[in-house]
């Protein structure tokens, strides 16, 4: 469902704005959005992970109850990573894609730096991605 509602953002944006500049002026924002939320979650899931399992850990007896929070904490985290990579390599898509038509369209300069700028990103996700098919734990996601 967000997937959608982020292609629809980009897509009525787009088609709405009557802008030369339209075509860079939501998709690298909100590319950066989506990448900077991506980067708070995981840092603050982490802290939270990391005090849990100090906390676990320091005590001397078995707690079933803290373990068992302890790993449901790090399932809903694996899998909300998974969601914010799934939503940055969809934003990296539209955002280069945007750059080519942009480029073409209007003939701006700065189309010269960011169409190359995130072909590379694009490139650098779908190998992420196809990494993560290949070996689903990996220490980004997990």
């Amino acid at each position: 469902m967000i997937y959608l509602f982020l292609l629809a953002i980009n897509i009525l944006f787009v088609l709405f704005i009557k802008s030369d500049r339209k075509y860079w002026l939501l998709s690298i924002p909100l590319w950066t959005l989506v990448f900077s939320s991506f980067i708070l979650w995981r840092t603050n899931s982490d802290k939270h992970i990391q005090a849990t399992e100090t906390e676990y850990w320091n005590e001397k007896k078995e707690d079933n109850a803290k373990w068992n929070s302890l790993e449901l904490a790090k399932k809903k985290t694996q899998k909300l990573n998974m969601v914010f990579i799934y939503l940055i390599g969809l934003q990296t898509l539209i955002t280069f894609i945007c750059q080519l038509v942009g480029q073409q369209q209007t003939k701006q300069k700065i189309y010269k730096w960011t169409k190359p700028i995130f072909g590379v990103l694009l490139v650098l996700i779908f190998l992420l991605i196809a990494m993560m098919g290949i070996v689903p734990s990996g220490g980004i996601i997990g």
